[in-house]
């Protein structure tokens, strides 16, 4: 199933307060709105696999943030709380109030910032984000890119193998990435446009983010109604223990994706998709709206 005359799709390009982001709706309009973003080194297309399979049900609106994708990054890198702005002035530009927010990776943090800077996202659906960095299996070779003076260089000359064997601890062993996508380079591209500056930058605030409040705190303290997905084959964050802290909270439900890493809404869009619906749809009866 692919966006057309049932399922409209419009592109943006709009200011958000310093930086112009790019923007993406699929879907009837009339259909409650679900707001979608991507995480490191990603763009918007991380989620074509998965968004023909909620146009049923739900509008999509997908953002691409700050520094990635087609959006622009004058200032080098930005913050949870900076991206959290930069999306609620696009969202309110639209005039668009999302039934819920589904964050990837970064892109559940910022849903989080969202909700605490006042701007209401209904529900919160995180995808593979664990709670804080003590649950997290970072990469060594992130340590040397994130180094002062010998990192800006290595991001400058790492070759093609060598970032699509770093994008490959995206997903389960044995998955193939780029089949993933429409477009195979889709992943290379992605990761090729984001700048040295901002990939440290927004690594660094993101981490200092959770150490300062985790994530599964700052979900309590929001009360949000939120549901958690992760991949028990996830490299990134340990899944079991991640689901475990968020487990913890009444308002959150938490579901593993069979089979799959770090990214499920491309490993098994279907799963991935089934979720969310019946997330919102229980969601919703419980309110009774």
């Amino acid at each position: 199933m692919t966006a057309g005359a049932d399922w409209p799709t419009q592109e943006w390009d709009i200011d958000g307060g310093g930086e112009t982001l790019h923007v993406r709706a699929d879907g009837d309009p009339a259909r409650p709105s679900l707001l979608m973003l991507h995480g490191l080194l990603g763009s918007m297309r991380w989620f074509d696999r998965v968004v023909p399979m909620l146009l049923p049900s739900l509008r999509v609106v997908r953002i691409d943030l700050a520094g990635f994708g087609r959006s622009t990054d004058h200032q080098g890198g930005r913050g949870p709380e900076d991206q959290a702005r930069l999306v609620m002035n696009v969202m309110q530009e639209l005039r668009v109030q999302p039934v819920a927010t589904l964050g990837h990776s970064l892109g559940a943090t910022i849903a989080v910032a969202l909700a605490e800077g006042g701007f209401a996202t209904g529900d919160l659906i995180v995808l593979s984000e664990g709670p804080d960095y003590t649950v997290a299996n970072p990469p060594r070779v992130n340590t040397v890119l994130r180094a002062p003076l010998i990192g800006p260089l290595l991001w400058k000359r790492l070759p093609d193998s060598a970032l699509r064997n770093g994008l490959a601890g995206f997903f389960a062993a044995g998955f193939d990435l780029e089949g993933a996508f429409d477009d195979r380079r889709r992943p290379l591209l992605d990761a090729r446009r984001v700048s040295h500056r901002t990939f440290a930058t927004t690594q660094g605030t993101k981490e200092r983010y959770a150490a300062v409040k985790p994530l599964d705190a700052r979900i309590a303290s929001l009360g949000t109604r939120s549901l958690v997905l992760f991949g028990p084959d996830d490299d990134t964050f340990d899944a079991a223990v991640s689901i475990a802290r968020y487990d913890r909270l009444p308002h959150v439900r938490t579901a593993l994706v069979p089979g799959t890493g770090h990214s499920p809404m491309l490993e098994d869009p279907a799963t991935t998709a089934r979720h969310v619906v019946e997330f919102l749809t229980r969601s919703s009866n419980e309110t009774g709206t």
